[in-house]
């Protein structure tokens, strides 16, 4: 099936009028039926915003499966490189980096090691990582740590992975997890005291009074996924 037949399909599939599929993407009506009828090749832009609306893959909008699913490898459309990054990565590394490693992005505001601090989740880069260390990447988000309450565990500066799949406290007794209270992130261990009273406690035993306190119904909402990996600069 043609690129112009999927989407097509897969505009059909959501129930869409071509009008109404355009503008949820930002594009006109006529340029869309272009792209539909074969007479204009979708663009990496359309492409990518159209991945971005549906959370789909490159591979899942042109070829209605998964990158695994066809054999291929392929970065998530809404942080692809470009075709001339990926030529250029391919001839430096050869095609086996890009069956080992996908791109996680980058948050763009560290994340505290200490007292919480807003985190904006748009992203500002990618880490490049071992496929085999993120394997759901699509759950993942890394993230720079500012702060010592969690030295010498995850030292000032860190870049952390957080699983946002990993979320049931119950499994995360112990576990270094990325919380939101109030609001706003941080990096602690959490520690069940209770069903009802849950604490993220800093590594760092001079921070002891940043310890974060979670009751009842906050305790599910705080948290933002489990810390699977971290690394930083070694001294």
């Amino acid at each position: 099936m043609k690129p112009g037949e999927r989407i097509r399909k897969f505009r059909k599939e959501k129930g869409l009028t071509q009008n109404e599929f355009a503008q949820k993407l930002g594009y006109t009506q006529g340029f869309l039926s272009e792209i539909e009828k074969g007479k204009a090749e979708p663009s990496r832009e359309f492409l990518k915003k159209l991945a971005e609306v549906y959370n789909l893959s490159a591979d899942e909008v042109l070829y209605g499966k998964s990158s695994e699913e066809i054999g291929r490898k392929e970065f998530i459309a809404k942080i692809e490189v470009t075709e001339k990054e990926r030529k250029l990565i391919e001839a430096t590394e050869g095609p086996v980096f890009v069956e080992k490693f996908v791109c996680i992005p980058i948050a763009k505001s560290e994340i505290s090691a200490g007292t919480p601090r807003e985190v904006e989740e748009n992203a500002d880069g990618m880490a490049i990582i071992y496929r085999e260390w993120a394997k759901n990447y699509k759950d993942f988000t890394a993230v720079r740590v500012k702060g010592e309450s969690m030295k010498p565990t995850i030292p000032n500066g860190s870049l952390v992975g957080i699983d946002h799949s990993k979320k049931d406290p119950k499994t995360l007794n112990g576990k270094v997890v990325a919380l939101r209270k109030d609001g706003e992130a941080t990096i602690k261990r959490l520690r069940i005291v209770s069903e009802d009273l849950m604490l993220g406690m800093p590594d760092n035993p001079d921070f002891m009074h940043e310890t974060v306190v979670l009751r009842g119904e906050e305790i599910n909402n705080a948290i933002i996924g489990k810390v699977v990996w971290w690394w930083g600069l070694q001294k």
